[in-house]
């Protein structure tokens, strides 16, 4: 009897250590969803405003110049956030300190350095991806202005990488809205005063890391 209790009681932290494990994850999920969802909203009522404040063209002008910022965020971004959430988790786990300062530095060199060049690619071609997105060079200025909110979207990358290795997801719930929110209140007051000029310094507004 003895024999069997201790053979069991194993099983048994191996199964409340699953248990916990689930419910945690059940819990990010549901924070991480909901965070989503409230920022879709935020969105939403953002682009409404746009819309009326700048109509259709103003849209178009800003969808066109937030997709060819972000297509050269993902291009600098190059699947880092993946590889550097599990790394920074790992080394948690592992509750290594100096893996731990290791994996963040190496990380924000990795952001730095991976930024400052897709930063400097859209300053540096910024003639070309006027004509390539709009057929003429009419925005090619627009561009260089924009130019820096590749290294900011880096930035924000890697704070939410290291809130998420971290498991901190209470606080990445609150910067992520806080963020919609403050990137919203800062960016229509431009659109208002400055109309469709005031377009590519919103959307470097839109990127600036909440930290």
């Amino acid at each position: 009897m003895k024999e069997n209790t201790i053979k069991a009681a194993p099983g048994g932290i191996g199964a409340q250590k699953n248990l916990d494990n689930y419910q945690s994850a059940l819990k990010a999920t549901g924070i991480l969803g909901f965070t989503q969802v409230i920022r879709i909203a935020i969105r939403l009522v953002g682009t409404k405003v746009v819309a009326l404040l700048l109509g259709p063209a103003g849209l178009g002008v800003i969808g066109l110049l937030r997709g060819t910022q972000s297509l050269l965020s993902d291009v600098a971004n190059a699947g880092l956030s993946l590889s550097a959430v599990r790394e920074v988790a790992a080394a948690r786990g592992a509750d290594d300190r100096r893996r731990i300062e290791e994996v963040v530095i190496t990380l924000r060199r990795l952001i730095w350095t991976t930024g400052l060049l897709g930063s400097l690619a859209m300053f540096v071609f910024a003639r070309e991806l006027s004509v390539w997105t709009f057929e003429n060079t009419d925005y090619t200025n627009a561009f260089r202005i924009l130019s820096p909110a590749v290294l900011l979207t880096q930035l924000t990358a890697g704070y939410y990488i290291l809130l998420t290795g971290y498991r901190l997801f209470g606080l990445l719930a609150y910067v992520t809205i806080g963020g919609a929110v403050a990137g919203l209140a800062v960016s229509l007051p431009l659109y208002f005063w400055l109309g469709a000029e005031g377009i590519p310094y919103a959307l470097v507004l839109l990127t600036v890391p909440p930290f």
